[in-house]
This record gives C-alpha cells, sequence and structure tokens, in this order.
C-alpha cells in the first residue's frame, strides 16, 4: 500500500514495489539461513560485476569471483552463477555477494576457502606477497571503501579509504587514516 486513500477514497497499490519488498525479504532470509542464491551477471562495473538477485542488483566485487586476478570480465555477463550473501545494507539497499565452492561440478554451499573478506583478504594478499619475493608490508599502501577489510588496512604502512563506508569512516577518522572522497 503507498497511499491509504486517493481523493476519492482508494487505496494507492504498487505491485513492482510489493515485489521489490519481497526480494529483499527474500534476500535477507537467504543470508540468514547461510544459504546460496542464484543470479545473472548483468553487468560489469567498476571493480566487479552486477548480478541480479530476485530482481535485485547485487555487487560482486572482482576480488570475490576467483583467488586469481579477472582479466576479462565480460566474459561472465549473461552467466547464471550460484553466489553466498556476504553482506546486507539495508540503509543503502545494497547487496555484497561471494562465490562458492565446487566438487565435481557441483556447488557445495560453502564459501572458497579462504575468500577475500576480512582476515581472507589478508591471507590472499600474504600467499600473492611471498609469491612474488615480497616480505613484509614495509613501503604498502591498501585502498579500502569497507570494515570488511580491517584486518589488511591494520597491517600495511598506509591504509586509506575511499568512499568508505560509515563503519571504515569513523575508524579511519580515529585513526588519523587519509580519507578520499570521489565522487560517483
Amino acid at each position: 500500500v503507498l497511499q491509504r486513500e486517493d481523493a476519492e477514497g482508494r487505496l494507492l497499490l504498487s505491485r513492482k514495489r510489493a515485489l521489490y519488498e519481497k526480494a529483499w525479504g527474500d534476500i535477507e532470509a537467504v543470508k540468514e539461513a547461510d544459504g546460496m542464491v542464484s543470479g545473472t551477471v548483468i553487468e560489469v562495473v567498476k571493480g566487479g560485476l552486477i548480478v541480479d538477485v530476485f530482481g535485485i542488483e547485487a555487487f560482486l566485487p572482482g576480488s570475490q569471483i576467483d583467488v586469481k586476478p579477472i582479466r576479462d570480465y565480460d566474459q561472465f555477463v549473461g552467466k547464471n552463477m550460484e553466489f553466498k550473501v556476504v553482506k546486507i545494507n539495508l540503509e543503502f539497499k545494497n547487496v555484497v555477494c561471494t562465490t562458492c565452492e565446487k566438487e565435481n561440478n557441483i556447488y557445495t554451499g560453502r564459501i572458497e576457502d579462504p575468500p577475500s573478506l576480512g582476515e581472507g583478504k589478508l591471507k590472499n594478499v600474504q600467499a600473492w606477497m611471498k609469491n612474488n619475493g615480497f616480505s613484509d608490508f614495509n613501503g604498502t599502501t591498501f585502498y579500502s571503501d569497507s570494515i570488511l577489510d580491517m584486518p589488511l588496512l591494520q597491517k600495511v604502512e598506509k591504509p586509506v579509504a575511499v568512499n568508505p563506508d560509515n563503519d571504515l569512516f569513523r575508524v579511519s577518522k580515529d585513526r588519523g587514516w587519509e580519507i578520499i572522497d570521489l565522487p560517483i
């Protein structure tokens, strides 16, 4: 119900709004149940992919697609994939997904280990550094927009918050980290 009554005393309803609210409820239920969702990749954006999940546009960060760097994101457009919902921001109505582990071409429901979130991102970067001859984080800078990256932000020499979420903004301000606000 959008409006209880119009000028003629009728209820104003929106089917589109009802479907939208149902989709959000479905996404929240899947996340709470630690389940998986199916979605179609609809476009490539800076930093990853946009996936249609229940009619809601969800963001799949490039770092969540594979542990190896992806060179051609366009290869995923139009493909149906299985995801885990790892973050929901109800204030801004956005969803962040990650890919899931497969065994014998069947999804297990587990997030690929380690996921490139939080400690997993730090472990992936440390493994990359070791494989490429880097022994420590001296002289390193890491740019992030999410509090989920705190383990890595705390390790680098120069952490920088770029268009940070509210939690990262507060931490960055408290710690004196550089904050960059780029126009979107």
